[in-house]
């Protein structure tokens, strides 16, 4: 089992529904790297709204093509079910929502000799966990 140790997150812009990376400041807002820093305040590169319902962070894995995996993510699961990557009790889980079920994703990764591929996301791409195409 592996807890969750990055702090990068990643949202959906609030108006423009482009995906930003960076830090987690509130449920809200994500911002770009800290460019000065003292006692009574700090300033960063950039600060996004963000819709709260699309922040996820990252797992600290990685796919098979190198993509970091966010929670929310969806990849292949087992019996040709999709599944998504959720973040439950400070650790990283795989889950089927139509099996009902949950497995670790570390035990996943290994079942599938550590090569996943995420396939989407919850939120661009629900219809995967459906199975259509």
């Amino acid at each position: 089992m592996s807890k969750m140790t990055q702090r990068e997150y990643r949202g959906k812009h609030i108006e423009t529904g482009e995906w930003v990376f960076g830090s987690l400041i509130s449920d809200r807002f994500i911002v770009g790297d800290i460019v000065e820093w003292t006692d009574e305040y700090f300033n960063t590169e950039w600060w996004l709204a963000v819709d709260p319902d699309t922040v996820g962070q990252y797992t600290g894995a990685v796919d098979l093509k190198s993509q970091k995996v966010f929670v929310g993510d969806i990849v292949p699961g087992g019996d040709g079910v999709n599944g998504y990557v959720i973040y439950e009790s400070g650790f990283c889980a795989f889950s089927v929502e139509y099996h009902k079920y949950k497995q670790l994703l570390m035990d996943y990764r290994a079942e599938m000799g550590d090569e996943f591929e995420v396939i989407g996301n919850i939120h661009d791409h629900p219809h995967l966990l459906k199975g259509e195409g």
